[in-house]
Parts: C-alpha cells; structure tokens; sequence
C-alpha cells in the first residue's frame, strides 16, 4: 500500500569541539553522594543533586555566538516514560552486578541548574536541555564554553527502595 512517504533529513560535519579537553566521544563521571533511601520519601521527589560540567574548547569559529547544549541520544539506558536513566544494582563495595539488575523505584535524572528536568530519550528540541553561548576563549584564538548540569537521585515508584 501507498499511503505516505518518510522522510528523513539530517546533516554531517566534519568538526566538533573537544569536550573536557579530548576529542569525542568523552566519558564523564558524576559520583553522587551517598544518601539514605528515606531522603527519597515520595514519587517524584530528587535528592543528591550534583552539579556537573562540560567543558567545550577549541570549537569551530563558525559556533562562535551560537548557543549549544547537550543532546542525550536514546539508548537502553533510558527510561523513555520518565525521560530519567535507569539506575542499577551494586554490591556492597559498588561494584555494578553482573549482569545488571535494574534498581526498583528509583531512578537518575538530569537536570538544568534551574532544577528543570531534561527528558532523555525525546526528539532534540524536546529534551529542554539548557543552552549556553559559544564565545571566544579569553587571551585566546580559540572558541568554547562550559555547559552545566544536575545530576541527582529521583523516586519513580511508590514500592520500597532497596539499598544498594
């Protein structure tokens, strides 16, 4: 049956900036702190927030006024109801378990400095990841800026959390 006709459009380039000083794709760690699951008292409630940054440097001058952010592609990681991460188990000494079990009713969420959830998973203008202007490096010939986050814990479900 003829009934419609997808399109998909996209584009490619051939610079980026480095990101915390190296070339992409970057792995970045956020440690949270440890917290007791009584903090986490309601669906929805966070706890554990932790600012995190991402530093853009010797970007392309063509981003040079732009605004930019953090796009989260979709993955299995993600939790595409809530828009947050999923979390997973560990053993006593934080050692993820093998394989991995999802953690009950909580979960990672990211978050603007506003406290605004991003909504990991969604098209690119749906996320509402906050955006931060390209400018010039100072007594540099280089462009860049410092993207900041929150990462923190969040309750999705109204059973018990188990420790771990």
């Amino acid at each position: 049956a003829a009934d419609g006709t997808l399109v998909i459009t996209g584009a490619i380039t051939d610079t980026t900036c480095k990101i915390n000083g190296a070339e992409p794709p970057t792995n970045i760690a956020v440690q949270l702190p440890t917290i007791s699951r009584t903090a986490l008292k309601d669906v929805g409630s966070t706890a554990g927030g932790t600012v995190f940054d991402v530093k853009l440097t010797e970007c392309p001058q063509a981003l040079n006024g732009q605004q930019v952010g953090l796009f989260f592609e979709p993955g299995g990681t993600v939790d595409y109801t809530s828009g947050n991460l999923f979390a997973y188990r560990a053993d006593s000494q934080g050692v993820e378990q093998v394989p991995q079990t999802k953690a009950d009713n909580v979960q990672f969420q990211l978050a603007n400095l506003d406290g605004s959830a991003i909504h990991l998973g969604r098209n690119k203008g749906a996320q509402a990841a906050q955006t931060f202007l390209v400018s010039q490096t100072a007594g540099s010939s280089t462009y860049g800026t410092t993207l900041r986050y929150l990462a923190r814990y969040i309750r999705s479900g109204a059973g018990s959390i188990v420790a771990g």
